[in-house]
């Protein structure tokens, strides 16, 4: 599905969920895993996810747990964003990586929380775009 010239491969909407385990955490993270492979991807970014006015702990969380159970797909390496940039230094950061550390993808993740029910949207978007 292409989103404004964006090749988006994956729309992942993790139910409202007030109580997320760590299985949750777990299934989404393999299905991003899955929807890598079967797209050729075996390097992604992960950065920081967005989060509605009020869940910016949840959206900490989040991150977090989806960080751990990508780390543990055997066939996906995950690099931390936030990271890279650093390493790169300047707003053309991407160019600037030397193409063992440029991610063939990024993995980008919204949450809202309304009461007690937590919603996650993530995707997984290619780098090219």
């Amino acid at each position: 599905m292409r989103i404004q010239g964006i090749k988006t491969f994956a729309l992942l909407a993790l139910l409202a969920a007030s109580a997320a385990s760590a299985a949750d955490y777990k299934s989404l993270s393999m299905e991003l895993a899955r929807t890598a492979r079967e797209n050729g991807i075996s390097r992604v970014a992960l950065g920081a996810f967005s989060a509605a006015a009020g869940a910016e702990n949840e959206a900490r969380f989040a991150e977090e747990k989806t960080s751990w159970g990508l780390s543990a797909q055997k066939d996906l390496e995950v690099l931390d964003q936030a990271s890279l940039e650093a390493y790169a230094g300047s707003k053309d950061w991407l160019k600037k990586l030397p193409s063992s550390l440029r991610p063939q993808a990024f993995i980008k993740g919204s949450v809202f929380q309304e009461g007690e029910d937590i919603t996650l949207i993530l995707k997984l978007v290619e780098a090219r775009s």
